[in-house]
């Protein structure tokens, strides 16, 4: 658990190495926050390949360049865009398996943007996306058709060769970003997850309902094969409210209780 203040200036979204993940926002001055994160540490998984400097191609030698010429070649860090060609290219060569795992308890603010305006508020923390997985997009989700997706990358293997790695998918962001993104009204609102490209289909997934003003969705358990979670959020529709009116004919009337109530023929609203 880490309480911090921190300048307002630090706000939209925040990315992390964490497993079910609680956020809190307080108001601490005019020019400050007091961000409170609370959840649990994550494995992620680490992938070894020895090959003598002298022999790598040039792939391998320009990642060793990026790397500032020590004795790994790596995209830098496990959220740059060329991480999901870096796990794909040395898959094969590791025989899809990890090496071993680290233990994380991390976060970081997210400054590369979104182009949709519901997700790319800088006045104030909307979001953050946590995940065990190797790789993973830098940023927030991206928004299009109705979903929110985000990708994740990793080997499909422990080290033993046979035992699959899971991965673990927490989204965290301000019901209010939701009712942007979807136009919603201040109804409830439920939520799936799916993910495609696994090669697993029995997913954990879970939605915490709104509390405080937060929606909260995860999924655990998945497999890795190119995965794209995917978050589709809805809404049921209010039913439409009815009203009643009186018509009268003569001396009868009638009470019309409808949505949109009519009179009968030969009779007047009163």
């Amino acid at each position: 658990r880490l309480k911090v203040r921190v300048v307002n200036s630090i706000a939209g979204w925040f990315r992390g190495r964490l497993k079910d993940p609680v956020i809190s926002i307080d108001r601490f001055s005019a020019t400050n926050n007091v961000v409170t994160l609370q959840g649990e540490p994550v494995k992620v998984p680490t992938m070894g390949y020895i090959k003598k400097r002298s022999d790598l191609n040039a792939q391998e030698n320009q990642w060793w360049q990026n790397n500032g010429q020590s004795d790994q070649t790596t995209p830098q860090s496990s959220n740059r865009g060329s991480i999901f060609e870096y796990i794909d290219y040395f898959r094969p060569k590791v025989g899809d398996k990890a090496i071993g795992s680290n233990t994380y308890w991390t976060i970081q603010s997210v400054t590369m943007g979104n182009d949709n305006n519901c997700l790319n508020d800088k006045s104030k923390v909307i979001g953050i996306v946590t995940t065990n997985s190797m790789g993973y997009e830098g940023g927030s989700p991206s928004f299009s058709d109705g979903t929110l997706s985000y990708k994740v990358a990793g080997m499909h293997f422990l080290p033993d060769g046979s035992t699959l790695a899971t991965g673990t998918y927490d989204l965290v962001m301000r019901s209010e970003v939701a009712r942007c993104l979807y136009r919603f009204s201040s109804a409830p609102v439920s939520a799936s997850i799916s993910i495609t490209g696994s090669d697993q289909t029995s997913i954990a997934t879970t939605l915490v309902n709104e509390k405080d003003g937060w929606l909260k969705l995860a999924a655990y358990g998945f497999n890795y094969s190119n995965p794209v979670i995917k978050v589709k959020i809805t809404q049921q529709s209010r039913a439409p409210k009815k009203i009643s009116i009186t018509c009268v004919k003569a001396k009868q009337s009638k009470i019309i209780t409808a949505v949109n109530p009519k009179c009968p023929a030969g009779y007047k609203k009163r």
